[in-house]
């Protein structure tokens, strides 16, 4: 049985203390960027999961400066780090994560090729590149996914969702920012996998879920806004199928209410979502 457990990390925005405030569904709390960084540091340092996870938008002006500074603090939380690059990380003319794995080469950014990664148990990980349009906006940067492993679980790490899912957030009053350019053959591809599939993303500053056939897709809650959260993730391949538990803890009150704590279930070719969670605590 193959397991991993991990400490994820969505939309920090890094960026310098005299950035005023901001506001997207809730409050930006850009000038205390720092102060929310290195609580999540602390939370992950305390915690026992085996590596941290990032999903884009680390800085907020794509400073690779600031973004090695962040990542070497997060060093002392001692754990592996694998992340993705958000529109925020990535400009026209610099990639602040391209330069932050120059500086830091202990950091994984994975690419479309999926390879069994040791961070998630063995399990086949693969990653969403991106880049800034000449044209305007953000596209995915490469062509699509290489060696799809067969029928066994892929886990997709992308900043944007691969599912679309803003009439959802449309319904609950809820703004949803840009999409991703190009996204259209991944997303095809992805459901032409023949085993269970998971898309963990950031972006849209909210915890939400999609399914979508074989595909599960979770949104994790920022560090930025509401609910200030670091969420602790396990996946686990067992005799009956793949589980996903995610657990949202707030480091500071929340605005809104969030699940605690979800358990997933592929079981006959589907995903479901248990009910009553509370019995299989994750322990990450």
């Amino acid at each position: 049985m193959a397991a991993a457990r991990l400490a994820v990390i969505a939309d920090s925005h890094l960026c310098s203390p005299g950035t005023p405030y901001g506001h997207w569904n809730d409050r930006l709390l850009l000038p205390e960027s720092w102060t929310l960084w290195r609580e999540a540091v602390d939370f992950v340092a305390a915690s026992a999961a085996e590596a941290v996870m990032l999903l884009g938008d680390v800085t907020n002006f794509a400073e690779p400066d600031l973004l090695v500074r962040g990542l070497r603090e997060l060093a002392r939380a001692g754990r592996p780090v694998i992340a993705v690059a958000g529109n925020h990380d990535v400009e026209p003319v610099r990639d602040a994560l391209a330069a932050a794995k120059q500086a830091i080469p202990a950091l994984t950014v994975p690419g479309l090729t999926p390879s069994p990664s040791p961070a998630f148990g063995g399990l086949h990980v693969a990653g969403v590149p991106i880049r800034a349009s000449r044209q305007g906006g953000h596209v995915l940067d490469g062509d699509e996914l290489h060696d799809l492993p067969g029928d066994r679980p892929l886990v997709m790490i992308s900043h944007y969702p691969i599912l679309d899912i803003e009439a959802d957030l449309t319904r609950q009053h809820l703004r949803h920012p840009d999409h991703l350019g190009g996204v259209g053959p991944l997303r095809r591809q992805l459901h032409r996998h023949r085993g269970p599939g998971v898309v963990l993303h950031g972006h849209v500053h909210r915890h939400h879920a999609a399914r979508s056939g074989r595909l599960l897709q979770l949104s994790m809650a920022p560090l930025i806004e509401s609910p200030h959260a670091v969420t602790l993730l396990t996946l686990r391949t067992e005799p009956d199928g793949l589980n996903v538990d995610r657990e949202t803890v707030p480091l500071r009150a929340a605005s809104r209410p969030t699940p605690a704590l979800e358990h997933w279930m592929f079981q006959d070719g589907r995903w479901t979502l248990d009910p009553t969670p509370s019995a299989r605590r994750p322990q990450p």
